[in-house]
C-alpha cells in the first residue's frame, strides 16, 4: 500500500470507549508525539462534543464510523468539521456512501483503519527502534519535552504532560506494591 505521511497535529479528539484496547494505542500515539488529546465519553451529546472541538482547536477526530454517523446528525458538529485536517475512523466497516456526505462539510483527509479481521488491526506498525524502549520511557521523554503543555482534556479538566507523568508513576508504584512485575 501507499505510505501516507501525516504531519504533526496539535489537538486530537478521541471519542472511543476507554474499555476498548485499541483506544489506549490511539491515545498514546498522540501523547507520544506531544499532542493534546481531548477525551470524550458517551455521556456527552453530539453538540457538546462539537463544542469541545471548537473550543480546543481540534484538528484530528478519532472514532468509529458508527459514532461518526451519529455525530454527523448534529448541525454544530457539521460546522466543527470545517476545522478538521484528519478524520481517523476504525474498528468497523465504513460505508463508502458516507464519504460523499462528509465531503459536503469538510476537506479533511479521511482514513479508515479497518481490516477484514480483528487480527489485522495495527499489523502494519513496526518497531523501528534498534533496541526495545518501553512506552513508559518514550512517554517520559515526551513529558520532559512538553512538561507544561496540555496533554489531556477530560470532563472540562486539563492535565499537563508533567501531571499525567506524575499520575502514571504513582499508578506504577501502586501496581508494584500490589505485586505486579515486569512481563
Amino acid at each position: 500500500g501507499e505510505i501516507v505521511e501525516i504531519p504533526k497535529r496539535k489537538v486530537t479528539i478521541s471519542d472511543a470507549s476507554f474499555s476498548f484496547d485499541i483506544s489506549v494505542y490511539e491515545i498514546f500515539a498522540s501523547l507520544l508525539n506531544g499532542q493534546t488529546v481531548v477525551l470524550t465519553g458517551d455521556d456527552l451529546t453530539s453538540d457538546e462534543k462539537a463544542q469541545l472541538m471548537i473550543e480546543n482547536g481540534v484538528d484530528v477526530l478519532r472514532c468509529t464510523p458508527t459514532k461518526f454517523k451519529i455525530l454527523l446528525d448534529s448541525e454544530k458538529f457539521r460546522i466543527a468539521l470545517k476545522n478538521l485536517k484528519y478524520i481517523m475512523l476504525g474498528a468497523e466497516v465504513f460505508p463508502v456512501d458516507v464519504i460523499d456526505e462528509i465531503s459536503n462539510y469538510t476537506s479533511a483527509s479521511i482514513f479508515n483503519g479497518y481490516g477484514p479481521t480483528e487480527t489485522t488491526i495495527g499489523v502494519c506498525f513496526q518497531n523501528v527502534l534498534s533496541h526495545f524502549v518501553g512506552l513508559h520511557k518514550v512517554f517520559e521523554q515526551s513529558a520532559e519535552l512538553h512538561s507544561n503543555k496540555i496533554s489531556v482534556i477530560y470532563q472540562n479538566k486539563s492535565f499537563t504532560y508533567s501531571e499525567i507523568n506524575v499520575m502514571a508513576n504513582a499508578l506504577a508504584a501502586r501496581l508494584a506494591m500490589m505485586g505486579v512485575k515486569k512481563g
